[in-house]
């Protein structure tokens, strides 16, 4: 302890301070270390929270916060003794330790309709030109709620299916955000294609499609964004500016202005981290897709995988007749006719393939997402069963959830009620788990003996459908 608090004591943000400063952090250290002794992992604890404090005490407003609100170190000690990922995230945003002042909001995230309310409220005050400004309150945005969320999650209260609805919400309500910002930014300067309304980005001929964890509802702490662009203009420029250009040079422009804002850095810090591999010809293709050319691609040139992908695909923001056109072709993709030996041969050599790859597992020890009876056979089952059976059975594409999936395959028979409840059993504890280590910045490799009965259970369920003929 003590050579923590010399450390603490020899950092230059601590001998910079006023002696104002001093005088808190002399008051704030044997508050703290007296509360941190009384937990099971005092050492643990302690290294943690003298970081924060030399991240954030040459502000020493916060170092006032800590030692003036009722309850603000207790809270923070909660939470660095349940989840090291929430003080990383405060060292790395300090405006955040006003969320401590508030843990009525701090333990309840607000619902899809507050959160929208709250982005809103937010843009109000920011030039809609300002781009910089936009991207800190965007950022801001994301982090409070992130917080607030991975909050309640450590409280112990808060279930998993919420804490991925919740995170989901924020990166859909950043991307919807996004969009109109970019939209606004180009349309102002070139106009908008001939033959497009325009007026609003639900008319403005242009869609977001996501895919993974977003497009599955399942979005975790650590989930990039997996994004598909959509477009549906005739060729063409764009009118109504003394400049113009071709229409696929504007759509591609609002494209990239999305993922740069996504992905820029920022004094606040950055959104999301951007895949767009999924789309039509990978990295190499065009970052922006005419819908008919998706939807020919999607038909007469995807791979297997791309076919399993769509299953966990969806729009979130733009053109409203768009989205609808995405979602016909997608349901007109998923139930197409297939081979059930070739599809079986597909999907099961794509998942070995994944699984050689990604697998770098130690003796005794199980890997969450890639060992056998993990995460992802379990996701890749459901989406072998899904194009298997979609033919006869087209209600089995309407989720794009793997949860609500099981249940449309159990309601029509494709597995029993017991596998289907046994996967969902095996898929919650799993995740959750997923969850749990990355808020303490752990890895996903866990002793083999943690999980046996659901590993055991997604590998025979596995084996029954996928394995060998």
């Amino acid at each position: 302890v003590l050579n923590v608090l010399r450390s603490l004591e020899q950092h230059p943000n601590t001998k910079r301070l006023t002696p104002n400063g001093r005088k808190k952090l002399g008051r704030l250290v044997p508050a703290l270390v007296q509360r941190i002794g009384l937990q099971k992992d005092p050492d643990n604890i302690l290294d943690k929270l003298i970081d924060l404090i030399i991240t954030i005490e040459r502000r020493t407003t916060y170092l006032s916060l800590l030692l003036e609100t009722k309850g603000a170190i207790n809270t923070l000690i909660t939470l660095a003794r349940k989840s090291s990922w929430i003080i990383s995230f405060l060292s790395k945003h300090p405006a955040l330790m006003d969320e401590l002042m508030h843990p009525a909001t701090l333990y309840s995230p607000p619902d899809r309709q507050a959160l929208e309310k709250e982005m809103e409220q937010r843009m109000k005050k920011v030039p809609m030109g300002d781009l910089e400004y936009i991207l800190d309150e965007l950022c801001i945005f994301r982090q409070i709620n992130m917080l607030r969320v991975a909050a309640a999650d450590v409280s112990g209260n808060y279930p998993l299916m919420k804490v991925s609805d919740h995170l989901t919400w924020i990166a859909e309500i950043v991307l919807a955000r996004a969009l109109r910002v970019s939209w606004h930014i180009v349309s102002e300067r070139y106009g908008i294609p001939e033959g497009v309304k325009g007026s609003s980005v639900k008319d403005c001929g242009f869609a977001v499609a996501v895919y993974g964890k977003v497009g599955g509802l399942e979005m975790g702490y650590k989930s990039d964004i997996d994004i598909v662009f959509l477009y549906d203009a005739d060729f063409g420029k764009t009118i109504g500016k003394e400049k113009s250009i071709d229409n696929i040079r504007f759509y591609s422009n609002i494209g990239q202005r999305i993922i740069n804002t996504l992905t820029m850095h920022t004094a606040a810090g950055t959104l999301y981290g951007a895949d767009m591999r999924l789309r039509p010809g990978g990295d190499s293709g065009m970052i922006v897709s005419h819908i008919e050319t998706f939807e020919d691609y999607l038909l007469n040139q995807a791979w297997t995988w791309e076919h399993q992908a769509l299953i966990r695909a969806r729009t979130v923001a733009g053109d409203e007749k768009l989205c609808d056109r995405f979602n016909t072709i997608r349901k007109k993709v998923l139930v197409r006719a297939r081979k059930a030996e070739t599809l079986k041969k597909e999907v099961s050599d794509m998942r070995e393939r994944m699984r050689t790859k990604r697998l770098k597992t130690q003796p005794d020890r199980f890997d969450l997402k890639q060992s056998r009876g993990g995460i992802v056979d379990n996701e890749f089952l459901v989406q072998y069963l899904v194009l298997k059976n979609a033919d006869p059975y087209e209600d089995i594409t309407i989720w794009t959830d793997n949860m609500r999936l099981l249940e449309s395959l159990d309601g029509e028979g494709v597995i029993t009620g017991c596998e289907a409840e046994r996967l969902q059993n095996a898929y919650l504890v799993m995740r959750k788990a997923i969850h749990r280590l990355n808020l303490m910045e752990k890895d996903l490799q866990v002793a083999d003996t943690l999980f046996n009965k659901h590993q055991a259970y997604v590998q025979e369920i596995y084996e029954k459908y996928l394995g060998a003929c």
